[in-house]
């Protein structure tokens, strides 16, 4: 709670290296298979993340996993 507000935000395990993407077998389409994550993973950033603010470092934090 923050100011009587319920606040939420997306977790991250400390002890988890960070910048790793699942690992996806080299058979089909990679790109593709990684787009649908990064998809999904910034739909449940929306769905998470209380304020615009914590949505933009956890949408920050994705990017540069992809760029990783």
């Amino acid at each position: 709670n923050r100011h009587s507000l319920l606040y939420s935000r997306v977790h991250r395990q400390p002890n988890q290296q960070p910048y790793t993407l699942p690992y996806i077998s080299s058979r089909g389409d990679s790109i593709r298979k990684h787009s649908h994550w990064l998809r999904s993973s910034l739909i449940r950033a929306v769905r998470y993340c209380t304020t615009i603010e914590d949505f933009n470092q956890e949408r920050i934090y994705l990017e540069m996993t992809c760029l990783a």
